[in-house]
């Protein structure tokens, strides 16, 4: 097998400490609807700031321009603009290259047209690409690569409706209509912006009649300057997952991809280590079998795991399965409340843990290889719900109705894991944050970081501090709380948000040993009532920046 190569820089930390001076920018949470605000950090040149500004006063109409600010590296703005997605389309994602950002904005309904915004890092100046396509296409993924915007789509089935209006009106229609096998149309477009009028071209994807295309992953190749599109095939008979590499101008043909029978795929990513050898991570899932008895058996064995797997050069060259009853250190289970008097584990506690394992998923950082090792950093997460009793009017009567609303994606924590260039685990480790973050986005809450000893350093931001943990095959430091973020004021009291609409309470780094701490807090003053009503803003709910040092 190949050599594979390092895929991202590692930091060595010989010892960590914060810089004790803080600069710090705060904007007004209200100000932004919703409490939307996105940070691009630009490196030396600053961070862009993006949100929606809250509507104007009722009666009147509301602001729908997105406002961007640019600021330096000390947050003085230098560089304001705006842009006006089309009415009704709602921000989906947001990927950026060296010298823009590129928003993609699509319909809340009626699923036939979508906006590109390209937005340069320097100048703030905007351009879109509005297009079209067949209805019944929904966005999915996307990725950028030399200024072209790869979107994936799928979509339902599409009968040629004239012939199923038809079809509905003959009765005699049903029994044939009742075989018929849909063909699915997906595809992937690839929007150039790399000239004045931006061009769109678009490849199909999809393996036949009566096979649904999900994307598992789209990932840009830098080696290669192509994109890896990993790919589920799904249909009534078969489920299989394809590889596939894609340019601008041509799409290669399928390679499948493969695990052990009885297995299917859940999540996966793609990590190219050289031009011809790639990585992929993910889940599995038993596969739920036809009958219903296959289904209960299939429901009765392990909920699932992980896997690692090696591409190389079109062909596996190995797949390897690690169930989650193979963990040792950081098992898959809610983490226990510190305050628990009772620290046994009961029966319910049991039971919301193996369900647990079901609806757990992974967000992966880049992968590290050195010397004879894999490192992958992972956090877990998973979707948390609640029950609400709504009033609602059924011919003319008011009546009540239960309802699940979703709440968010409750982060466990972070952990680490090695394998052997084989694939085999060497070990695993890892801890729990007990109510970790929650968030409407599964994007990264974690760093981790290399450290002189062969440890990994976890840096994350939790209740208006800083805080570390370092990582190794058989032990995990203690939590270590390295700076609380301070406020423009002496404020005494500060509460921090669990926001879900923004990316709140989280660290990135920026630039040389500068990184960015961001979140929301609610600061509320002590002073009397009558003293608090002269100063409105000593009660605010804000979002923040800090600029924070790491020195070495």
């Amino acid at each position: 097998m190949k050599k594979v190569l390092l895929l991202s820089l590692s930091i060595l930390f010989f010892s960590i400490t914060f810089a004790q001076d803080q600069t710090r920018i705060e904007f007004d949470a209200d100000n932004a609807a919703g409490g939307h605000y996105y940070t691009y950090p630009i490196g030396e040149k600053g961070v862009i700031l993006m949100y929606l500004p809250k509507g104007k006063e009722k009666g009147k109409s509301k602001e729908t321009a997105y406002t961007l600010k640019k600021l330096d590296i000390n947050f003085k703005e230098t560089g304001k603009g705006s842009f006006i997605p089309p009415k009704g389309f709602t921000l989906d994602k947001v990927v950026s290259d060296a010298n823009n950002l590129y928003a993609m904005f699509s319909p809340r309904a009626n699923f036939k047209e979508y906006a590109v915004f390209k937005i340069d890092k320097t100048t703030l100046k905007t351009s879109v690409y509005q297009g079209e396509y067949p209805k019944h296409l929904t966005f999915e993924a996307m990725e950028v690569m030399n200024e072209t915007v790869f979107l994936g789509f799928i979509a339902g089935p599409h009968p040629n409706t004239p012939q199923l209006i038809l079809c509905l009106t003959m009765p005699v229609c049903f029994i044939p209509y009742f075989f018929y096998q849909p063909k699915y149309y997906s595809m992937v477009s690839a929007v150039d912006f790399s000239k004045r009028v931006a061009s769109r071209k678009d490849f199909q994807l999809g393996g036949g009649k009566g096979l649904k295309v999900a994307f598992l992953d789209m990932t840009k190749n830098d080696s290669l300057q192509k994109v890896d599109l990993l790919l589920s095939l799904i249909g009534k008979k078969e489920t299989r997952t394809i590889l596939r590499e894609m340019n601008t101008k041509t799409m290669e043909k399928e390679k499948v991809f493969k695990l052990t029978s009885g297995k299917d795929i859940a999540t996966a990513k793609v990590f190219s280590t050289n031009p011809t050898d790639k990585i992929i991570l993910g889940q599995f899932k038993n596969k739920p079998g036809k009958s219903r008895k296959e289904r209960k058996e299939a429901a009765k064995k392990a909920p699932g795991g992980l896997f690692i797997s090696m591409v190389d050069g079109g062909k596996q060259s190995f797949t390897k399965l690690i169930p989650f009853s193979s963990f040792k250190n950081f098992t898959i289970s809610i983490p226990k409340d510190p305050n628990k008097k009772d620290k046994k584990t009961s029966k319910r506690e049991v039971a919301n843990n193996k369900s647990l394992q079901n609806i757990i998923s992974f967000t992966f950082h880049d992968i590290l290889i050195r010397e004879d090792e894999i490192l992958v950093f992972a956090e877990p997460y998973y979707p948390t719900y609640h029950t609400e009793t709504r009033v609602v009017i059924v011919n003319g009567r008011a009546t009540t109705q239960t309802v699940v609303v979703f709440d968010g994606y409750r982060f466990l924590g972070a952990m680490v894991m090695a394998f052997d260039m084989e694939g085999n685990m060497k070990w695993e480790n890892g801890f729990k944050i007990s109510n970790g973050p929650l968030s409407f986005s599964t994007s990264r809450k974690f760093d981790f970081y290399e450290t002189e000893d062969d440890g990994i350093k976890v840096v994350y931001n939790s209740a208006g501090s800083i805080f570390s943990k370092t990582i190794y095959d058989d032990k995990v430091d203690s939590e270590v709380e390295l700076m609380k973020i301070k406020t423009l004021t002496n404020d005494k009291k500060v509460k921090n948000l669990d926001s879900r609409y923004t990316e709140v309470n989280g660290t990135e780094y920026w630039y040389d040993n500068f990184y960015l701490a961001f979140g929301m807090q609610k600061i509320t003053s002590e002073a009397k009532a009558k003293d608090r009503a002269k100063d409105e803003k000593k009660n605010r709910t804000i979002f923040y920046l800090n600029k924070i040092e790491i020195e070495e």
